[in-house]
């Protein structure tokens, strides 16, 4: 199995020799695991109401666990940066956590697509389905061939949001909007706004990655203060001002 994965993957030069190549393969047939038996179970077993509800529920459930997973593996790297600040000769390496996020997040991409277009095609739309995904799956195969996995670990904080954000959608009494508004401004505003800001400053760092880092430490903000501005406008109905949809 490993042997045929590892020449599966090799057109996407995610690894540079064998070893790397069977180490890549653990962490996707760990990541299989964790992330395909807990939604087959979410899948046979969920149900709403409304075939719309159903597929949304459906929709968020890969993404609630990808979510739990990067939120956790970027915890000793934020810890560390917070204390420590920024060195950008500690991040354009390799670690072993840092390696299995990327390589968690890579499968939830590809899956997620996947079962997108079988199962809920009009949950997933084109700017944080298709081209969110794509560009994604690209910046981490660059960051695992070029061994800078760590760049991105501490940024996985930034799924905390969505995982709130995602349990509402599987059933509304799970729903904290202004919690997921609240956690959204510090990881994905505040947090990603300085964390962009200390890669774009070092653009000349000499590494085969940086560029891609740069581009992507450039746009991430303004996509994520779009989406802010989005949450903002409706504000009064998470305060209870106005009454809530489902």
């Amino acid at each position: 199995m490993q042997t045929i994965l590892r020449e599966a993957f090799a057109p996407l030069f995610l690894f540079k020799d064998d070893a790397e190549g069977d180490k890549f393969v653990e962490d996707v047939l760990l990541s299989v695991v964790i992330l395909w038996l807990p939604t087959l179970v979410f899948f046979i077993f969920y149900k709403r109401d409304t075939p719309k509800r159903l597929a949304r529920g459906r929709a968020w459930f890969p993404t609630v666990i990808v979510a739990a997973v990067s939120t956790y593996t970027s915890i000793p790297s934020v810890v560390d940066t917070l204390q420590n600040g920024f060195s950008v000769e500690n991040m354009y390496v390799d670690t072993d956590r840092a390696r299995f996020g990327l390589t968690f997040y890579l499968v939830f991409a590809i899956t997620d697509i996947v079962l997108g277009l079988i199962f809920y095609p009009g949950e997933f739309d084109l700017l944080s389905g298709w081209v969110h995904h794509i560009l994604y799956i690209l910046l981490q195969a660059n960051l695992l061939r070029n061994h800078a996995s760590a760049i991105f670990n501490a940024p996985f904080l930034e799924e905390l949001p969505t995982f709130i954000l995602g349990l509402g959608h599987i059933h509304p009494s799970f729903r904290m909007d202004l919690l997921f508004g609240a956690t959204f401004f510090l990881t994905r505003i505040a947090f990603q706004f300085w964390y962009s800001y200390f890669i774009i400053t070092n653009y000349s760092y000499d590494h085969p990655s940086t560029i891609f880092c740069v581009v992507a430490a450039s746009i991430i903000p303004i996509l994520h203060t779009y989406w802010f501005i989005g949450w903002l406008k409706n504000i009064k109905k998470y305060l209870g001002i106005e009454k809530k949809e489902e």
